[in-house]
């Protein structure tokens, strides 16, 4: 799991520069992802912010999914609601 509170936060228009895409690019990238995958974002002061990692994870991504890997990236949310989920099976066994 990443913390992208401990990455340096770059906005999305610094995103969009270091691209070379659009400004929107790295938006639409946020709110409707490519092929599933969606660029991580923060946001600090009502304003949103991602990260070069969060970058570097979302390219990784992409070309997987493009390479027919599966995309399914699951939420903070999600990761602790399974491992709940997990702990209460393993004792309901005895483990």
């Amino acid at each position: 799991m990443y913390d992208l509170f401990s990455e340096e936060p770059i906005s999305l228009n610094q995103v969009a520069k270091e691209e070379g895409v659009n400004p929107s690019t790295p938006w639409r990238w946020y709110l409707s992802g490519v092929r599933g995958v969606k660029l991580e974002t923060i946001v600090v002061g009502g304003r949103r912010f991602s990260t070069r990692p969060a970058l570097r994870r979302f390219k990784e991504r992409c070309t997987a999914a493009a390479n027919g890997a599966s995309t399914t990236v699951r939420t903070p949310h999600q990761r602790e609601r399974d491992i709940e989920r997990a702990e209460k099976e393993l004792a309901k066994i005895g483990v």
